[in-house]
């Protein structure tokens, strides 16, 4: 048959643009080819002065078949594998297609895991006592997150489309000194937070300090995660030195783009502006799991005076309480969703690039 003919031919070794006939056969043929020709034996010649040499073997050299050989090119090899169908799947890549929102649809933010440069070890964002959702799930925003070992949990941040937020509560947790340290830890070996909203990496919106020259101004910094904390300094007014103070409070300001072409807003931008800020409130927390009762009003952000960096800073030393708290904020874009991720190409994780 067809296959026998293929399963025979051996092509010599001078031809390595061909793709030998036997790969045919296993490919298209399940016959298995038949055995080998036995060698022959080639009887002992005598060379000019007597000398014998020893026995050589020789194998039969087939005739080359013009139908038993194929160029062994990509069009090929590709041919040859869809000739034969089978039943595949398929999933969803998020971030591969734009989506679009309108105002008041949900708008999850991820969490990725904390990581550090100093340490280069990486730990999952529940490892610390932050605020937790009701059930805590691992989700996965594309495939190379997967592949760079991230371990993306849910938030209990509650984010509307286009729906700003001032001064919302997270949560209020009351830590022993264990857990405290366990922030100061981590902020004195520089870990990283990393928050994902539509697929886009959160970028870092800190202050530069003020100088005799120029007042104080935001800077916004496109670079993988912002600061757990940072450590207090003698240029640091109202902080301590060598002490930790952890971000509790953050400005989300998400970006949107609208288009004729398509209905509802697509998110172009997700940058974050964290703050330090020793809360304090009027009257009593309600207890935990009392879902009647209020949160007590805050005065250290309302929305006519919102949080600042000359507020007193969240200090992580002794056993007490820290109240987690968010702003969200709205822009519009003229950056278009394709062209969202152009911010983030020009740094990396190790580099810092600004943008004023």
């Amino acid at each position: 048959g067809r296959h026998h003919i293929a399963a025979d031919y051996a092509p010599p070794a001078s031809s390595p643009s061909l793709l030998p006939a036997r790969a045919l056969s296993l490919l298209w043929f399940p016959a298995p080819p038949p055995p080998p020709s036995p060698p022959r034996f080639s009887p002992l010649r005598r060379p000019p002065g007597g000398a014998t040499r020893p026995p050589m073997f020789s194998f039969p050299r087939p005739r080359p078949r013009a139908a038993a050989i194929l160029p062994c090119t990509p069009l090929v090899v590709l041919l040859l594998a869809a000739s034969r169908p089978r039943p595949v799947g398929a999933f969803y890549l998020p971030g591969v297609a734009p989506r679009e929102y309108v105002k008041g649809d949900p708008v999850d933010l991820k969490l990725n895991k904390l990581a550090s440069t100093k340490t280069q070890l990486p730990y999952e964002w529940y490892s610390l006592p932050f605020c937790r959702p009701a059930k805590v799930e691992h989700v996965a925003e594309n495939l190379g997150e997967i592949l760079r070992g991230d371990r993306i949990e849910n938030s209990p941040f509650n984010i509307a489309m286009n729906v700003e937020e001032s001064c919302k509560v997270l949560c209020r947790m009351v830590y022993s000194k264990e857990e405290m340290k366990l922030f100061a830890d981590k902020i004195n070996e520089d870990y990283r937070v990393n928050w994902i909203v539509d697929n886009l990496p959160a970028a870092t919106r800190v202050v530069e300090p003020a100088t005799a020259e120029s007042p104080s101004r935001i800077i916004t910094i496109y670079e993988r995660g912002f600061p757990l904390g940072f450590r207090g300094s003698a240029d640091i007014p109202g902080t301590l030195e060598n002490v930790a103070y952890v971000y509790n409070h953050h400005r989300l300001v998400l970006k949107y783009h609208t288009d004729p072409a398509f209905e509802g807003a697509r998110i172009v931008g997700f940058e974050v502006e964290p703050f330090s800020v020793k809360h304090a409130y009027s009257g009593a927390w309600p207890a935990p799991g009392d879902g009647a009762a209020t949160t007590p009003a805050l005065q250290t952000c309302t929305p006519a005076a919102p949080v600042s960096h000359d507020l007193a800073p969240q200090p992580v030393v002794e056993a007490g309480e820290v109240v987690w708290t968010y702003d969200i904020k709205w822009e519009y874009s003229d950056v278009k969703w394709a062209s969202r991720w152009d911010v983030y190409l020009y740094a990396t994780d190790e580099q810092i690039h600004w943008f004023s």
